[in-house]
């Protein structure tokens, strides 16, 4: 039986491909549509980034918590396209969304890609990028690390399932 790593990174490169198609695809799509980057190059590495580091997030969620973790990943979602200021500028969403800005994946996103499509600002593009690179890393760690309790959790809830049941 493959180890606790072999596991999660095994699995993390057939999503994190199928990720780095869909980002490629949906760069192609919305530069049909009449997107003009300043970096077109960056723009699709950016766009493969973001993909990777989101898959990361997700996969540890859904490997320690399990279905709950699916449901973590939802809320994150609408956390994030509420806070990240992407939708509303921050001065007019309550202040719940501006503490978490700068906690949530996706304003490193909007802000290098506001960057990336329509400015020149490589240094915060470059931070951006190293903001989502930790990301993708530390969640990667945390799966692998926290891999082996997150089944034995998920085992023992289904035991607890099919007792009430």
């Amino acid at each position: 039986i493959a180890g606790p790593i072999s596991t999660v990174f095994g699995k993390y490169l057939s999503y994190g491909f199928i990720g780095m198609l869909q980002a490629v695809l949906v760069s192609v799509v919305v530069l049909a549509l009449g997107l003009k980057p300043q970096n077109l190059p960056l723009y699709f590495l950016f766009n493969i980034l973001m993909s990777l580091a989101f898959i990361a997030i997700i996969q540890c969620l859904i490997f320690v918590l399990g279905d709950a973790g699916r449901l973590l990943a939802i809320v994150l979602l609408i956390l994030q396209l509420t806070s990240c200021a992407g939708t509303f500028p921050l001065e007019l969403v309550p202040d719940l969304f501006k503490f978490l800005n700068p906690f949530m994946p996706f304003t490193y996103c909007v802000s290098a890609l506001r960057e990336i499509i329509s400015g020149t600002n490589l240094a915060l593009i470059g931070h951006d990028m190293f903001v989502l690179t930790v990301i993708l890393f530390v969640f990667l760690a945390i799966s692998m690390i926290l891999k082996e309790r997150g089944d034995l959790l998920q085992a023992r809830m289904e035991e607890k399932k099919e007792i009430t049941a």
